[in-house]
């Protein structure tokens, strides 16, 4: 019976081959199509989320291309890079593997004895279309070992097909280089399984090309024989090349990002610390700390905006209190001061806490005069009246780093608490100093006494203001 089943097989051969490449065919244009169609849902999608986000155009947002949708099928974004990598290796491998049987079907139409290359191209390629459908669907695990297990019994059935030494041998080594970037470095023991069932594989087909004579096809045309050698030397030499290419441009367009998101990660952090405790956090210091035995503490508050909170929207109330604080911020850099932190409408400075630990006194001063007079301008603009208290405190003062989660740079010490404590005591548009801050003063500056609940207290003015 075995053998009349060769028989029929042998004697309708054309029409078996001819139905194969029909279907095969058949099934490339539905797979097109269907990517296709999740191409133009995808790009749908991207225009519904900008006309939702701008409001009008969607031109702010990139379409992917053609291309770009295959090569990403099965990616979302909490995908790691292993896992990117991996996917992204299966649908651009795959891809290859489609376009070899696909242009083997096509090709064995037109000669004889081919039956056995058309059933088994036309089988592989509609399987690698379900691999597709299974990246589609999130099951890139599936996936990859289904490719794997295709590509080898693929690789294998070839061989015993056309026979020992005619290049086909040859793609092993870019069978293992493919296998390397199908499993992360975090699967070392799945990559050891696949390079052993890959090498198996091989001694197997080794085993089946002695006892299986391969197809007649290739002994009576010689010269095709030799064709196909030197095609197939050049096709593999062609795609190692590629996918060498492929992942040195994916490695080189990731260092660039990751650089660029490292130059990022490095401004928000100068931007939320000083610059010089960012670097020490750079340089992975354990405990950033350091003691000052002379520095001037700021500590200022801006009043009114809680009643002000009665008339607007919290919104509004944080887009003005940040439009204050922003003309703070101008004026540190202006005066050359470092920034500590604020909380609620309380804004903390000083100087001498830097890498230098050269205190400027006077710039301190200067801004507290300077952001005094903002928040008047900024009150009467606003026609809420707003006002301004400040502590001004010379002395010893530790700074440093707190938390791992969210690194916090900050103060402390006699000198901030008493700089805080002279802020609450301090009257309405005042700025009250303590005693070595005076010294360091008094030269620049005019100061008014007056009493308080505290005692006397010191305010600062500027020269000649009285």
């Amino acid at each position: 019976m075995f053998d009349e089943l060769l028989s029929w097989l042998g004697n309708n051969e054309p029409v078996i081959s001819a139905f194969v490449g029909l279907f095969t065919l058949l099934a490339g244009i539905w797979g097109f199509l269907g990517l296709r169609m999740h191409h133009r849902t995808q790009s749908m999608n991207l225009n519904s989320t900008a006309l939702v986000k701008e409001g009008s155009t969607a031109t702010s947002l990139r379409r992917p291309g053609f291309f770009s949708t295959l090569l990403n099928l099965g990616l979302d974004q909490q995908s790691e890079l292993e896992d990117r990598i991996s996917i992204r290796t299966v649908n651009i491998a795959l891809l290859a593997l489609l376009l070899i049987n696909f242009t083997w079907v096509v090709t064995s139409l037109f000669s004889r004895h081919t039956l056995y290359l058309t059933v088994t191209n036309g089988a592989v390629f509609i399987i690698g279309l379900g691999i597709y459908g299974l990246q589609l669907n999130g099951r890139a695990g599936m996936a990859r070992w289904t490719y794997f297990a295709l590509t080898a019994a693929y690789w294998v059935l070839i061989m015993v097909f056309v026979g020992s030494m005619r290049s086909v041998e040859y793609y092993l080594p870019l069978l293992l280089m493919l296998t390397i970037l199908l499993f992360g470095k975090r699967e070392s023991w799945k990559i050891i399984i696949a390079l052993g069932i890959l090498l198996l594989s091989f001694a197997v087909a080794v085993y089946l090309q002695k006892v299986i004579p391969p197809l007649s096809m290739l002994d009576n045309l010689p010269m095709l024989d030799t064709v196909a050698y030197y095609v197939n030397l050049a096709l593999l030499s062609i795609t190692m090349f590629l996918v060498v290419n492929f992942y040195n441009s994916l490695a080189a367009s990731s260092f660039h990002n990751l650089e660029e998101q490292k130059l990022r990660t490095d401004e928000l952090v100068k931007s939320i610390l000083p610059e010089y405790v960012a670097g020490r956090i750079g340089n992975e210091d354990t405990v950033v700390a350091d003691c000052h035995s002379e520095a001037t503490v700021l500590i200022a508050t801006v009043v009114g905006f809680d009643s002000l909170s009665e008339r607007i929207s919290a919104v509004h109330l944080v887009e003005l209190l940040g439009d204050v604080f922003v003309q703070f911020d101008d004026l540190v850099n202006e005066y050359g001061i470092e920034k500590v932190n604020t909380l609620d409408t309380t804004y903390v400075v000083a100087s001498g806490i830097g890498e230098s630990g050269d205190p400027d006194h006077r710039a301190v001063a200067a801004f507290a005069l300077a952001a005094l007079k903002v928040v008047r301008d900024f009150g009467n603009a606003l026609g809420h009246p707003l006002a301004f208290r400040a502590g001004i405190s010379t002395g010893q003062v530790v700074s440093g780093v707190i938390g791992d989660a969210r690194p916090c740079f900050d103060i402390w010490g006699n000198t901030v608490e008493l700089a805080n404590s002279m802020r609450d005591s301090a009257v309405d548009n005042s700025i009250v100093v303590n005693e070595p801050a005076y010294w360091r003063l008094k030269e620049y500056f005019d100061f008014a006494e007056i009493e308080s609940s505290e005692g006397n207290q010191l305010l600062i003015r500027e020269k000649n203001a009285l």
